[in-house]
This record gives C-alpha cells, structure tokens and sequence, in this order.
C-alpha cells in the first residue's frame, strides 16, 4: 500500500460545470435530460430520463461522458450518482458535474466516498437555505476526502 494524501474534491476534478438549464420532455429528442429525481441510490435510472432540447454545441459542452459525477445542489442536496454508460445525456440545472483526473482519481472510487458519512456530515454542516437547501460548487469542491494511490482506489471501489 502507498502513501495516502488528503485532496479536495476539486483538487482532483478536471472540470467542474453547473449543469443546463432546459425543459423536460417526453418527446425523444435524443439527448437526455438527467435530473436530481432520476439519481437512486448512487447510480443513475436511465429508463426514466426524460429528453431536453439542446443545439449541437451546447452539448459539445455539456454532454456527460461516463465516470463523470453528478450531484445535486439543491432539493436533495449532496445526493450523488457516477454516469454509465456513454450516451447523449446532459445534467439539469440543479446539478453540478465534476470530471474527475483520471490519473489521480477513480472515479468509482470517490463515488463511493461521496456516500459516506464524511459526505454527509459535510453536506449537512454546509448546505443552506432553510426552504430549499442548497450547496454551490465551490463548497461541494472544498470536501476533502482521503486519496490512495490509484491501484489502492480500484481495489476498494
């Protein structure tokens, strides 16, 4: 075993995007629309994505490509989910996407630290608004979570 660090979230986050804001629809417009209700339990319900309109180079910027994570900033703040597999999907407004370095983070990894009670307690000492709570992106990149080395990070994931 090597050694282990303390990083932030966006210490080891390659990018950090808000996610688009659009409507919901049923029609198939084939690019789906993941919302924070689609988010179960760490993974992503996919059936049950709606699709959003969005022009070309919108989702150029937007799409979210597999291992990226997504959590939500508002509602049920802190709830969290790993993307699989590939397909056109972009994250709604009330979630925030971290693209992960993935030559010092595994992206399974740090999803399953983003269930921790570490998480939790983070979260719950951050987050505000007493009607609808909300946690931005800058404090979500500030947690700061245990790193080992990668291959100790697949292991445990």
């Amino acid at each position: 075993m090597g050694e282990w660090t303390l990083v932030s979230l966006g210490d080891v986050s390659e990018s950090v995007a808000y996610g688009f804001t659009a409507s919901a629809t049923s029609a198939n417009t084939g690019v789906k629309f993941l919302r924070t209700t689609d988010l179960s339990d760490g993974a992503v319900s996919w059936a049950s994505v709606p699709y959003c309109a969005i022009d070309q180079s919108d989702l150029a910027r937007q799409k979210l490509r597999p291992g990226d994570i997504v959590i939500s900033r508002m509602g049920s703040v802190g709830l969290s989910a790993i993307v699989h597999p590939d397909q056109d999907a972009v994250a709604a407004s009330y979630l925030v996407r971290f693209r992960l370095d993935a030559k010092r983070a595994h992206a399974p990894y740090v999803a399953y630290v983003l269930k921790s009670h570490a998480w939790w307690e983070f979260v719950d000492s951050r987050r505000t608004g007493s009607v609808q709570p909300n946690l931005n992106a800058q404090l979500m990149k500030s947690f700061v979570l245990p790193l080992p080395p990668l291959s100790d990070q697949r292991a445990i994931a």
